[in-house]
């Protein structure tokens, strides 16, 4: 095997290769990644962790194609470490078939060799031939991750919790959920094409779709299904991975039924005041309390040894005085990621979950329970 790359190319896909493969995996191929060199150009490598799977393709100058398991961290440091515009890879002539030399055109005095492995052995990359899927834009799945992956629960005996529930919630639209128990986070957006039938509901790992977030840029991305497991395909990157089992709860059954007041709170005012005041609250549950008043905000956290913190913006609320009280980092985890100048709290009562929405966005909902103040 021998090949020419650009290195910035193949370091970019080497590094979202890199993010599948788990370094102590327990079974030790999976530590590796599969490089494949062809003679009509086509570089590929493929990672694998046992769950999820990642195929990226690239071009490049091939003098002997071939193939070999390499060490995924391994070879990552050392591409790191090379700022040439192109890296040769290429396996001993002699002797061992399977160390890697890797050097470069530019830089003579660049070389480091690579213990590599039989190639043949590694899980075999599960292909989709895309005769049914659905695509949108990669900046529509972008913002369907980044404004619902902060509700994902991050340890739980409830498999379901760990992941995406994705639904066609109406033709045309595409919804994801996220939920830990104590809060919801549901977006939708329009897709742009749907080819045959997808088939139902699933509940996608939220490790694949972080993953998958980093490997967008813009373009066109398809989705597709078949049996358990899920496809994404962005342009030359392909991912595979298995489905969430369990059943999602009815994320309907828990949106408030009845609004009986109503807050308009400008976004960046309400995210300072509340790390102001949050230096003062205490415990995993960092609780701040909600003042509200006529057109007044009041935040305030309580600290059982240093003291307490207060702060008030101006909202727009005409209605009768209310408290309650919410945790700060279920907040700031929503507010770090709007982008509309203001958000609207919809309450039923200071018991019931709290409903934000979005200025100008009605397919944006994120539920929140309140927490004793006493």
């Amino acid at each position: 095997m021998r090949v020419t790359v650009n290195r910035d190319e193949f370091y970019s896909l080497l590094s979202l290769a890199s993010e599948v493969v788990t370094p102590k995996n327990p079974l030790a191929i999976l530590v590796n990644v599969y490089l494949s060199v062809s003679e009509d150009g086509l570089v590929i490598i493929q990672g694998y962790n046992g769950e999820h799977g990642i195929k990226v393709e690239m071009t490049g100058e091939v003098t002997e194609s071939g193939t070999i398991l390499l060490h995924a961290r391994k070879l990552f440091d050392v591409v790191s470490h090379i700022s040439t515009p192109r890296i040769v890879l290429a396996t001993e002539e002699e002797g061992n078939p399977y160390e890697v030399t890797i050097t470069s055109p530019e830089n003579k005095h660049i070389y480091y060799k690579l213990h590599g492995s039989y190639a043949e052995n590694f899980p075999t990359f599960q292909e989709y031939t895309w005769e049914n899927y659905i695509s949108l834009s990669q900046e529509s799945l972008r913002e369907l991750i980044e404004m619902t992956e902060y509700a994902v629960a991050q340890e739980t005996s409830k498999i379901f919790f760990l992941g995406f529930y994705v639904e066609e919630s109406m033709e045309g639209w595409l919804s994801m959920v996220t939920t830990d128990g104590r809060r919801l986070a549901l977006l939708s957006r329009e897709y742009e094409e749907k080819k045959g039938d997808i088939g139902g509901n699933v509940i996608v790992p939220a490790s694949l779709m972080r993953i998958v977030k980093k490997a967008l840029s813009t373009g066109e991305v398809r989705l597709a299904l078949r049996g358990q497991n899920v496809f994404f395909k962005i342009g030359n990157i392909y991912f595979f991975s298995s489905l969430l089992e369990g059943k999602f709860p009815n994320y309907r059954d828990v949106l408030p039924s009845m609004i009986q007041h109503t807050l308009q709170i400008p976004t960046k005012d309400f995210r300072d005041q509340l790390e102001s005041v949050a230096v003062m609250s205490e415990g995993d549950v960092q609780k701040i309390i909600f003042d509200v008043q006529r057109n007044l905000l009041t935040l305030s956290s309580v600290h059982a040894i240093y003291g307490e913190a207060k702060a008030s913006l101006d909202i727009e609320y005409d209605d009768e005085p209310l408290q309650f009280a919410l945790n700060y980092k279920h907040l700031m985890d929503f507010l770090r990621v709007v982008k509309s100048e203001k958000v609207t709290l919809h309450i039923k009562s200071p018991e019931s979950a709290m409903q934000f929405t979005l200025e100008g966005d009605e397919h944006f909902i994120y539920l929140v329970m309140p927490i004793r103040t006493l």
